[in-house]
């Protein structure tokens, strides 16, 4: 029971007005959730886009499609509202029906069919492999690969790729630091340095500590016997290409294991090395159709007028070096080439201003220019004992993503990322993130999947251990899912108002879904988790914990007591809960947060199962 149901029985009722001629057109209605409860369930404005066609008031349209939705079962009330709305409210027993739906999807329960639409190519962090990856990197990794996972739920195909910027500048940067640290460790010092453009961070002493046995270098650290490896390879000279090739590799290689770590995976990998060995010709073919020209030694992309862009720019420099804008340009057709009809980038919001230029660039190629979407994800605000921590991959002042994850966890790292929108910045408050309290958002929502797998189990040992009455056994095996087809329990025996509010929200996951995907929002989802955690958590502390109205019978019960037990109620809730955890792990897994099924607080000293 979510939107697209909905819509679909819409379409049902226009169809029918159509044949009996009080509709002519054929327009599709689309259907929505209300932003209020107190307007119903869902709402569509098919009436206010057909109306026009009909030549009709949209309130008339409105009127005779509410009329005519009022009559179906599962619709309690069909309203119309302002200039043409119909808002829909759905009866409770359909809401608690609908829950056959989470039940046998079960884990896979949000996800939606193929759409058959073009593949898309999702490029994140494509940090460059000059360093390890900080914070920044890890909340666009995170963003990166959420939205994969949302895309694949919204049954998009997506594949993940990672760019590296692996020449130029920066990269011999590395490699000359490489050496600087290799002469320091065969002298006792720093040689003269003539600018101070180089890595300082300790990850370079790891780097030129184990250079001297990396097989690349073979063959002079095999022929100093009496000099030794250091001064053989410091010899070669700060500008051995070497050196380059060997820091980019060991770096693209913790890069990658770094984000295994946070659990990121990319079907692809693609060296802008590799890309820049056919600049030539893919350039040499726009000047001669007059896309780029000379000038002073320079070439010109003519992008001038096209996409906002006030002039021409440059994609090789007078000095003979192409610029990232050349490379980054035919990587983006190469992208097009490969088949993707869409391609989606999440860069820093420092590259605000590099967005119009690409689409012109795109544009200038022929290509269309809206093929390219940018996220832009702003900055992570860290805290270590209430103090800001600065980040510079140069000087090695900063908190790296592995560290994070070593105090806080993947999950928390994971969860906090996803819990604000990408383009807004993030406070990320270490000390929270660690508590095992209810205080923590990653550790309330794990805390009530783990609560309600322990209700589950503590049906399973009323049934295990017989003290459910005979004849009521199989009622409570359904509940539990054990059987199906058997005995029936009747929707109202799930009658409280939280109860279904609840039905109402755990059912609305594929919508989340397909609207997150939709907007390419992948906090979307973490939202849901926290609304549906957050009810069934009240609905737990005020009707179980309190006792006022237990979903199982308290243990202190006796025989006849547990003889007048309304079980059909207890089967009921038991089947609720299970879709409850259907959608909880679902979202989780789409956010790729792992779900654990036994937990404990530290802040009260109590397990999700006591109760």
């Amino acid at each position: 029971m979510n939107a697209k149901g909905i819509e679909k029985l819409v379409a049902e009722a226009v169809e029918n007005l159509r044949r009996r001629g009080a509709l002519t057109t054929d327009t599709t209605p689309v259907v929505g959730r209300t932003k209020s409860e107190e307007h119903g369930d869902f709402t569509t404005n098919f009436a206010m886009i057909a109306a026009k066609l009909e030549r009709k008031k949209p309130r008339d349209i409105a009127a005779l499609l509410a009329a005519e939705l009022s009559g179906h079962a599962d619709i309690e009330t069909a309203e119309v509202a302002g200039p043409g709305f119909v808002n829909l409210r759905v009866r409770g027993d359909a809401w608690v029906r609908g829950m056959d739906e989470a039940l046998t999807a079960g884990e896979s329960f949000g996800r939606l069919p193929p759409t058959g639409n073009a593949p898309i190519n999702v490029e994140f962090v494509s940090a460059n492999p000059t360093g390890p990856l900080h914070v920044g990197h890890g909340r666009g990794a995170v963003v990166g690969d959420a939205l994969v996972r949302l895309l694949r739920a919204a049954g998009r195909e997506v594949s993940a790729e990672y760019y590296w910027n692996d020449r130029g500048r920066q990269v011999r940067e590395l490699g000359r630091s490489v050496w600087i640290r290799l002469h320091e460790s065969l002298h006792g010092k720093l040689p003269p340095i003539e600018d101070e453009n180089w890595y300082r961070g300790d990850y370079v002493k790891d780097l030129a500590r184990d250079a001297a046995s990396d097989a690349r270098f073979a063959p002079e650290t095999s022929a100093s016997a009496t000099s030794g490896p250091l001064a053989a390879l410091a010899a070669l000279g700060p500008d051995e290409p070497r050196f380059v090739e060997y820091g980019c590799d060991r770096m693209k290689a913790s890069i990658i294991a770094t984000l295994a770590r946070l659990r990121v995976a990319f079907q692809h990998q693609t060296s802008e090395r590799s890309i820049a060995a056919t600049i030539e010709p893919f350039f040499s073919d726009l000047e001669a159709r007059d896309l780029a020209y000379r000038d002073a030694g320079a070439l010109f992309l003519r992008v001038e007028g096209r996409e906002g862009e006030d002039k021409d720019r440059v994609v090789r420099k007078s000095d003979g070096e192409w610029t990232y804008f050349a490379t980054d340009l035919l990587y983006h057709a190469n992208k097009l080439d490969r088949g993707f009809g869409r391609l989606i980038n999440i860069w820093g919001a420092d590259h605000h201003g590099y967005i119009p230029r690409m689409h012109a660039g795109l544009a200038a190629l022929g290509r269309d220019p809206k093929a390219l979407e940018v996220l832009l994800v702003q900055m992570v605000n860290l805290t270590a004992g209430g103090q800001p921590v600065k980040m510079s991959k140069r000087s090695g002042d900063f908190v790296t993503l592995d560290e994070l994850v070593d105090e806080v966890g993947v999950d928390a790292t994971r969860y906090v990322f996803l819990t604000r929108r990408h383009d807004s910045q993030l406070d990320f408050d270490i000390e929270l993130a660690k508590k095992k309290s209810l205080d923590n958002p990653v550790f309330y929502a794990q805390y009530g999947h783990a609560r309600l797998c322990a209700i589950l189990r503590r049906g399973a040992e009323l049934l295990d251990t017989r003290r459910v009455p005979e004849p009521l056994r199989p009622l409570l095996a359904e509940g539990l899912g054990r059987t199906s087809g058997g005995a029936i329990i009747p929707p109202g025996a799930l009658g409280l108002p939280e109860e279904r509010k609840l039905a109402r929200t755990l059912l609305a996951l594929p919508d989340h879904v397909a609207e997150a995907a939709e907007a390419l929002e992948p906090h979307r989802i973490v939202y849901f988790v926290q609304e549906l955690s957050q009810a069934f958590q009240r609905y737990y502390t005020e009707r179980w914990k309190r006792h006022a109205d237990p979903v199982l019978p308290p243990a202190r019960l006796d025989q006849p007591a547990l003889a007048a037990w309304d079980w059909e109620r207890t089967a009921a809730r038991l089947r609720w809960i299970r879709a409850i955890r259907a959608a909880v792990r679902g979202a989780l897994d789409i956010a790729g947060v792992q779900a654990p099924e036994r937990m404990d607080r530290s802040d009260e000293g109590e397990r999700e199962d006591e109760a």
